[in-house]
């Protein structure tokens, strides 16, 4: 049987375009080596965060607000709530990426947004204990997505559209025959006129021979026991992040899915294979973590009641990468989501989708194109 898509990884965006497609009425097959959710790629860890005033880049703003009208139908849908708004505190100097970039962001687009000096800003945090050079920026409009559950959702719908799936079933490689697109899996080909790869930390296997780049880096994840309930909820704790010297660390109030309070640090360089990641949690793994919430975050206990090691998928640049493979027109990618792509999932796996089966690409995604490293070359 051929299809007209395949999907190969059903995670974070896998999921979300497998759904699309199938509500678009084409026949879809969706192939993973596990079976979602789980913790072997970069789309557990129980919450994720929604921004909108994007230090990172201020060309992702429209998608961001395009994508929480996509969360929110994909809610209707699914019948449960997937993305809490929680407001989002970023602290930092004021000269730092991320205030100052969350700032020129806020002011480019024209997004509800609020500062706080250093007073002000322990008066209305007082959860955080930061040094007196640091300011808040405050953005009532960020949040946090509900990632397994959003996982569980994409499937369940996308089963619902027809789609079919295929699990615990590790897909080889690929070639494009002139006619349709072979995915060759451990357990036989599959054949379609299209196919989507987003595989996650897994990428790079399957694009290196097309000289794309993409490596996994070993993060790590902790839960903290919270010193007191009052003071994490989120009614009155936000997501937030902190830049304190070369460090950017992040965490989250506690939610009805938590075991605890979840911090973590953003280690874009601990770079390795994927195949050869230890996903085992080692002696010293969260130290730092520890540290910075034993020093700056007095809400929360000493006492770590989990840890999880999460793969990101980084590009060069830390930009993703959605775009049609140049040498095969018909394979379409998504990858390098670099540690801050979840929030995107409902509107690329739209924009995907609607790519994949009308062959027009929106304008929203053309700075995320493969083109951008030619120009840099």
């Amino acid at each position: 049987m051929s299809y007209d898509v395949a999907v190969v990884g059903l995670g974070s965006v896998g999921s979300a375009v497998l759904y699309e497609i199938a509500r678009a009425g084409r026949s879809v097959i969706g192939i993973d080596q596990a079976d979602p959710p789980h913790d072997q790629g970069s789309h557990h860890g129980t919450v994720k965060a929604y921004r909108r005033c994007y230090y990172e880049h201020p060309d992702y703003v429209p998608l961001l607000d395009a994508s929480l009208a996509c969360w929110r139908e994909v809610e209707d849908a699914a019948g449960e709530v997937l993305l809490e708004t929680t407001g989002g505190l970023y602290i930092g100097a004021p000269e730092s990426e991320l205030v100052a970039g969350s700032c020129m962001s806020a002011q480019r687009h024209n997004l509800e947004h609020s500062m706080f000096d250093h007073a002000a800003l322990r008066d209305r945090f007082p959860q955080f204990e930061l040094p007196s050079t640091m300011v808040g920026f405050f953005e009532p409009d960020a949040g946090m997505v509900y990632c397994e559950r959003a996982v569980r959702a994409y499937r369940r719908l996308a089963a619902g559209g027809g789609a079919e799936q295929r699990i615990n079933t590790h897909v080889i490689g690929w070639r494009d025959d002139g006619n349709d697109v072979v995915v060759k899996t451990d357990s036989g080909e599959i054949r379609a006129a299209s196919v989507v790869l987003c595989a996650g930390p897994w990428m790079g296997s399957l694009l290196h021979e097309h000289g794309i780049r993409i490596e996994a880096t070993r993060q790590i994840s902790s839960w903290f026991a919270p010193a007191g309930q009052t003071m994490c909820r989120p009614d009155v704790m936000p997501l937030w992040g902190v830049e304190i010297g070369t460090d950017f660390y992040y965490g989250f109030p506690m939610h009805d899915d938590a075991i605890g309070m979840k911090v973590g640090r953003h280690r874009p360089d601990a770079r390795s294979d994927i195949n050869d990641l230890d996903r085992a949690i080692r002696q010293g793994d969260g130290d730092d973590n520890a540290a910075f919430v034993a020093a700056h975050v007095p809400a929360a206990s000493d006492r770590v009641v989990a840890q999880q090691v999460c793969p990101y998928a980084m590009s060069d640049d830390a930009h993703f990468i959605v775009d049609r493979l140049p040498a095969s027109p018909r394979v379409f990618i998504i990858a390098g989501m670099s540690g801050h792509g979840f929030k995107f999932v409902s509107v690329l796996g739209r924009l995907v989708a609607q790519h994949v089966c009308d062959g027009a690409i929106d304008p929203s995604i053309e700075f995320l194109s493969l083109s951008r490293f030619d120009r840099r070359a």
